[in-house]
């Protein structure tokens, strides 16, 4: 997450205000009153942190707020300076009873008076430093899709990055890192994928491994195959959460049908005069499948596709 969080030193008299994100090295914060809006200091951000100078110096009651490259941009709001970076919580012991200080009361045998609360004086110098941490310290995340291809390649897709610190990084099995998003493989085996963010190391990379199980290189149903696909029926009721899937072959023979996880092999409609060869219709739910036609007459004359729906 890409906000401006003050961690440090907003107390009186402070003239270093130590604020963390997570963004590209370079990147710059600034720093305002946030009161009067005016800039009291500005830095670049290194490694996901940076110590602004600030000028004048902080006085207590100031709020102040943190910005990411510009007024307004990314912040995770505002602070008040304290009095000192010593805690106060806000409870408070009497200062004098009936004029005597209340330490020489309690020494002359006076019964303690309960501990008074008063909101006004909390001046708490920590920030919610477990929240904080949530924010910064985010793993990486991605999920990665499939797609296969009639021609025996297999397309593997990084998608929905999210949590890179300052951008994302990628390494393919061992291929030298960049940002391409995907690649495609043309031989069984099984591989892997390493994603962290630009401003981290390759050893805070999260990795995910993958075994691939190349789709046939060469399909003939008959003299006619073009393809296979899925047509999905938006306005279908009946099924909560749900869309009704239709899969079609173009080919000139029966074909049988299935949508991994969701039927097995069943028997098409073969359309008499038509290339189309179509399944009974299956209610679906949003997500990834992997969707398969088959020669009736030659099983293992087969074609695979993968699709994603999203609704």
């Amino acid at each position: 997450m890409n906000l401006a969080i003050i961690t440090s030193g907003f107390q009186a008299n402070s003239s270093v205000v130590n604020v963390s994100a997570n963004v590209a090295n370079g990147t710059a914060i600034h720093l305002y009153d946030d009161e009067t809006k005016v800039q009291i200091g500005s830095g670049v951000i290194a490694s996901g942190a940076v110590s602004v100078t600030v000028s004048p110096v902080l006085y207590a009651g100031q709020r102040i707020i943190a910005y990411v490259s510009a007024f307004g941009n990314d912040t995770y709001g505002a602070v008040q300076v304290t009095e000192s970076d010593t805690e106060n919580t806000g409870w408070k012991v009497p200062e004098t009873v009936d004029g005597v200080p209340y330490l020489d009361y309690l020494q002359a045998g006076g019964n303690p008076f309960p501990d008074l609360y008063t909101p006004e004086e909390c001046r708490n110098i920590s920030r919610d430093q477990d929240a904080i941490d949530r924010v910064i310290d985010l793993p990486v995340t991605f999920r990665l899709r499939q797609i296969e291809t009639q021609a025996g390649t297999i397309q593997i897709i990084i998608e929905d990055i999210e949590n890179a610190i300052g951008g994302y990084l990628i390494k393919f099995d061992s291929d030298t890192q960049g940002t391409a998003t995907s690649k495609t493989y043309s031989v069984n085996g099984t591989y892997s994928v390493k994603v962290w963010g630009a401003n981290q190391t390759i050893a805070d990379a999260i990795t995910k491994s993958f075994v691939l199980v190349m789709p046939t290189s060469s399909v003939t149903f008959g003299p006619n195959v073009k393809d296979l696909f899925a047509q999905v029926d938006f306005g279908a009721g009946g099924y909560p959460g749900q869309r009704i899937i239709m899969l079609v072959a173009h080919t000139s023979v029966e074909c049988e049908f299935k949508i991994d996880g969701v039927n097995d092999w069943s028997t098409s409609i073969w359309q008499v005069g038509g290339l189309a060869a179509r399944t009974n219709q299956f209610p679906i739910s949003a997500g990834e499948y992997t969707i398969r036609a088959r020669n009736k007459a030659t099983p293992s004359e087969a074609i695979s596709r993968q699709i994603k729906l999203v609704f």
